[in-house]
Protein backbone atom coordinates (compact mmCIF):
# COMPACT_ATOMS: atom_id res chain seq x y z
CA UNK A 1 0.00 0.00 0.00
CA UNK A 2 1.36 3.45 -0.84
CA UNK A 3 0.89 4.90 2.57
CA UNK A 4 4.10 5.41 3.86
CA UNK A 5 5.07 8.92 3.98
CA UNK A 6 9.28 9.50 2.94
CA UNK A 7 10.70 12.31 5.31
CA UNK A 8 14.37 13.52 3.50
CA UNK A 9 16.36 15.33 6.25
CA UNK A 10 19.33 17.29 5.48
CA UNK A 11 21.26 16.22 8.46
CA UNK A 12 21.45 13.20 10.34
CA UNK A 13 20.99 13.74 13.96
CA UNK A 14 19.20 17.01 14.97
CA UNK A 15 16.14 16.89 12.19
CA UNK A 16 15.21 12.98 13.27
CA UNK A 17 14.82 13.82 17.08
CA UNK A 18 12.99 17.11 16.10
CA UNK A 19 10.57 14.94 13.66
CA UNK A 20 9.59 11.84 16.06
CA UNK A 21 9.12 14.64 18.76
CA UNK A 22 6.81 16.75 16.49
CA UNK A 23 6.05 15.30 13.81
CA UNK A 24 5.65 11.34 14.46
CA UNK A 25 3.53 12.08 17.65
CA UNK A 26 1.16 13.41 15.63
CA UNK A 27 0.97 11.71 12.13
CA UNK A 28 2.22 7.97 12.95
CA UNK A 29 -0.58 7.35 14.16
CA UNK A 30 -2.20 7.25 10.51
CA UNK A 31 0.37 6.85 8.51
CA UNK A 32 4.23 4.97 7.85
CA UNK A 33 6.85 7.30 8.38
CA UNK A 34 10.41 6.56 7.23
CA UNK A 35 13.36 8.69 7.32
CA UNK A 36 16.51 9.03 5.06
CA UNK A 37 19.18 11.51 5.02
CA UNK A 38 20.64 13.81 2.20
CA UNK A 39 24.00 14.02 4.05
CA UNK A 40 25.19 17.40 2.62
CA UNK A 41 23.68 20.84 2.06
CA UNK A 42 20.40 22.20 0.10
CA UNK A 43 23.23 23.75 -2.87
CA UNK A 44 24.23 20.52 -3.49
CA UNK A 45 20.78 19.33 -4.37
CA UNK A 46 20.51 22.14 -6.31
CA UNK A 47 23.28 21.08 -8.43
CA UNK A 48 22.04 17.34 -8.64
CA UNK A 49 18.52 18.92 -9.76
CA UNK A 50 20.12 21.08 -12.69
CA UNK A 51 22.79 18.47 -13.96
CA UNK A 52 20.03 16.08 -14.70
CA UNK A 53 16.22 17.08 -15.51
CA UNK A 54 14.82 13.41 -15.56
CA UNK A 55 16.29 13.59 -11.93
CA UNK A 56 14.08 11.07 -10.06
CA UNK A 57 14.38 12.12 -5.98
CA UNK A 58 13.58 8.93 -4.88
CA UNK A 59 16.37 6.84 -6.58
CA UNK A 60 18.73 9.60 -5.83
CA UNK A 61 17.97 9.21 -2.11
CA UNK A 62 17.55 5.54 -1.82
CA UNK A 63 21.45 5.30 -3.62
CA UNK A 64 22.34 7.30 -0.50
CA UNK A 65 19.89 5.61 2.41
CA UNK A 66 20.47 1.42 2.18
CA UNK A 67 17.75 0.84 4.32
CA UNK A 68 15.40 2.00 1.39
CA UNK A 69 16.56 -0.63 -0.92
CA UNK A 70 13.39 -3.09 -0.16
CA UNK A 71 10.97 0.17 -1.20
CA UNK A 72 9.80 1.12 -4.03
CA UNK A 73 8.44 4.64 -5.07
CA UNK A 74 4.86 3.58 -5.38
CA UNK A 75 4.87 2.69 -1.87
CA UNK A 76 5.34 6.38 -0.81
CA UNK A 77 2.36 8.56 -1.28
CA UNK A 78 4.28 11.78 0.22
CA UNK A 79 7.82 12.78 -0.21
CA UNK A 80 8.53 15.96 2.57
CA UNK A 81 12.18 17.47 1.96
CA UNK A 82 13.85 19.44 4.76
CA UNK A 83 16.91 21.84 4.42
CA UNK A 84 18.67 24.65 5.85
CA UNK A 85 18.85 27.97 4.21
CA UNK A 86 22.20 27.98 5.10
CA UNK A 87 23.38 31.29 3.47
CA UNK A 88 27.02 30.93 4.68
CA UNK A 89 28.16 28.24 2.68
CA UNK A 90 30.18 28.33 -0.68
CA UNK A 91 27.70 28.01 -3.46
CA UNK A 92 24.53 29.83 -1.64
CA UNK A 93 22.63 31.59 -4.07
CA UNK A 94 19.27 32.95 -3.53
CA UNK A 95 18.41 31.38 -7.08
CA UNK A 96 19.24 28.37 -6.36
CA UNK A 97 16.62 28.11 -3.49
CA UNK A 98 13.79 29.85 -5.76
CA UNK A 99 14.33 26.58 -8.36
CA UNK A 100 14.47 24.65 -5.19
CA UNK A 101 11.23 25.63 -3.86
CA UNK A 102 9.75 25.82 -7.70
CA UNK A 103 10.72 22.24 -8.28
CA UNK A 104 10.11 20.30 -4.90
CA UNK A 105 6.45 22.15 -4.99
CA UNK A 106 4.35 18.71 -4.44
CA UNK A 107 4.48 16.17 -2.14
CA UNK A 108 2.82 13.20 -4.33
CA UNK A 109 5.50 13.19 -6.82
CA UNK A 110 8.64 15.10 -6.99
CA UNK A 111 8.36 16.11 -2.83
CA UNK A 112 7.99 18.97 -1.09
CA UNK A 113 10.57 21.17 -0.16
CA UNK A 114 10.39 23.13 3.73
CA UNK A 115 13.64 25.00 4.57
CA UNK A 116 14.38 26.40 8.33
CA UNK A 117 15.98 29.53 8.73
CA UNK A 118 18.50 30.07 9.19
CA UNK A 119 18.90 26.09 10.11
CA UNK A 120 17.13 23.19 11.87
CA UNK A 121 17.87 24.80 15.01
CA UNK A 122 15.21 27.33 14.77
CA UNK A 123 12.76 25.39 16.24
CA UNK A 124 13.58 26.15 19.95
CA UNK A 125 15.33 29.32 18.83
CA UNK A 126 12.67 30.63 21.40
CA UNK A 127 13.19 32.78 25.31
CA UNK A 128 10.06 32.71 25.89
CA UNK A 129 7.10 30.21 25.24
CA UNK A 130 4.53 33.22 26.43
CA UNK A 131 5.99 35.87 24.68
CA UNK A 132 5.19 35.82 20.93
CA UNK A 133 5.46 39.28 19.75
CA UNK A 134 9.41 38.52 21.06
CA UNK A 135 9.68 35.64 18.69
CA UNK A 136 8.20 37.41 15.95
CA UNK A 137 10.96 40.13 15.60
CA UNK A 138 13.77 37.45 16.11
CA UNK A 139 15.87 37.99 13.34
CA UNK A 140 19.10 36.69 12.66
CA UNK A 141 22.27 38.23 10.91
CA UNK A 142 23.50 36.55 7.52
CA UNK A 143 27.12 37.21 7.92
CA UNK A 144 27.01 35.33 11.41
CA UNK A 145 25.31 31.89 10.36
CA UNK A 146 27.95 29.71 11.48
CA UNK A 147 27.29 30.83 15.10
CA UNK A 148 23.44 30.25 15.16
CA UNK A 149 23.88 26.59 16.70
CA UNK A 150 26.09 28.37 19.62
CA UNK A 151 23.62 31.22 19.71
CA UNK A 152 20.65 29.32 20.39
CA UNK A 153 22.39 27.22 23.02
CA UNK A 154 22.44 30.27 25.05
CA UNK A 155 19.47 32.36 23.86
CA UNK A 156 17.05 29.12 24.00
CA UNK A 157 15.17 28.15 26.40
CA UNK A 158 17.11 25.44 28.40
CA UNK A 159 13.87 22.99 28.66
CA UNK A 160 13.59 23.64 24.52
CA UNK A 161 17.06 21.69 24.26
CA UNK A 162 16.24 18.66 24.56
CA UNK A 163 13.87 17.63 21.48
CA UNK A 164 13.12 14.39 23.02
CA UNK A 165 12.03 16.34 26.50
CA UNK A 166 8.74 18.12 24.84
CA UNK A 167 5.85 17.56 26.46
CA UNK A 168 2.45 18.05 24.79
CA UNK A 169 2.06 21.33 25.85
CA UNK A 170 5.61 22.66 24.66
CA UNK A 171 4.85 21.30 21.19
CA UNK A 172 1.79 22.50 20.97
CA UNK A 173 3.04 26.36 21.73
CA UNK A 174 6.01 25.88 19.76
CA UNK A 175 3.90 24.47 16.31
CA UNK A 176 1.69 27.81 16.83
CA UNK A 177 4.29 30.17 17.55
CA UNK A 178 6.04 29.17 14.02
CA UNK A 179 3.18 29.11 12.14
CA UNK A 180 1.72 32.43 13.64
CA UNK A 181 5.06 33.70 12.82
CA UNK A 182 4.80 32.56 9.38
CA UNK A 183 1.82 34.50 8.51
CA UNK A 184 3.21 37.52 10.31
CA UNK A 185 6.17 37.48 7.85
CA UNK A 186 4.02 36.34 4.65
CA UNK A 187 0.33 38.13 5.67
CA UNK A 188 1.44 40.70 8.58
CA UNK A 189 -1.41 39.08 10.24
CA UNK A 190 -1.16 38.02 13.98
CA UNK A 191 -3.22 35.29 14.33
CA UNK A 192 -3.16 31.79 13.46
CA UNK A 193 -3.12 31.09 9.90
CA UNK A 194 -6.26 30.26 8.49
CA UNK A 195 -4.68 27.99 5.06
CA UNK A 196 -1.51 26.77 4.71
CA UNK A 197 1.41 28.95 3.92
CA UNK A 198 3.26 28.13 0.72
CA UNK A 199 7.70 27.66 0.91
CA UNK A 200 7.63 29.76 -1.94
CA UNK A 201 5.81 32.70 -0.77
CA UNK A 202 7.88 32.53 3.15
CA UNK A 203 11.30 32.75 0.92
CA UNK A 204 10.13 35.83 -1.20
CA UNK A 205 8.93 37.72 2.26
CA UNK A 206 11.92 37.00 3.61
CA UNK A 207 14.12 38.29 0.79
CA UNK A 208 11.47 41.49 0.40
CA UNK A 209 11.45 42.16 4.09
CA UNK A 210 14.58 40.82 5.89
CA UNK A 211 17.30 39.44 3.53
CA UNK A 212 17.36 42.44 0.72
CA UNK A 213 16.83 45.23 3.39
CA UNK A 214 18.92 44.22 6.39
CA UNK A 215 21.04 41.10 5.42
CA UNK A 216 19.07 39.32 7.86
CA UNK A 217 16.61 36.48 8.11
CA UNK A 218 13.52 36.36 10.39
CA UNK A 219 14.31 33.12 12.22
CA UNK A 220 11.86 30.76 11.13
CA UNK A 221 11.67 26.41 11.35
CA UNK A 222 10.10 24.34 9.13
CA UNK A 223 8.56 21.27 10.83
CA UNK A 224 5.44 23.30 12.25
CA UNK A 225 5.20 24.50 8.37
CA UNK A 226 4.86 20.97 7.32
CA UNK A 227 2.57 20.00 9.53
CA UNK A 228 -0.16 22.48 8.37
CA UNK A 229 0.61 22.02 5.14
CA UNK A 230 -0.02 18.13 5.61
CA UNK A 231 -3.40 18.63 8.05
CA UNK A 232 -4.44 22.05 6.95
CA UNK A 233 -5.09 24.62 9.50
CA UNK A 234 -8.38 23.97 10.91
CA UNK A 235 -7.17 19.84 11.25
CA UNK A 236 -4.04 21.36 13.11
CA UNK A 237 -5.44 24.04 14.76
CA UNK A 238 -7.63 20.99 16.56
CA UNK A 239 -4.92 18.98 17.47
CA UNK A 240 -2.89 21.51 19.05
CA UNK A 241 -5.87 22.58 21.17
CA UNK A 242 -6.33 19.05 22.05
CA UNK A 243 -2.69 18.87 22.89
CA UNK A 244 -2.73 21.97 25.71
Amino acid sequence: MNNKILLVFEGERTESLIANSLISSLIEQTSNLVEAVYKTHIYNLYTEVINDPFLDIFHLIKEKNPHLNHFERDEFSQIYLFFDYDGHVGGALDQKIEVLLEYFNEESEQGKLFISYPMVEAIRCIKDLDDLDLFLNATYKKSDFKQFKPFVHTYGLQKLQNYSNYSDEIKGKLISFHCKKANYLVNNNLNYPDEPIEQTEIFRSQQEKYIYVTDNITILGSFPLMLLDYFGSKKLFSLLNNSE
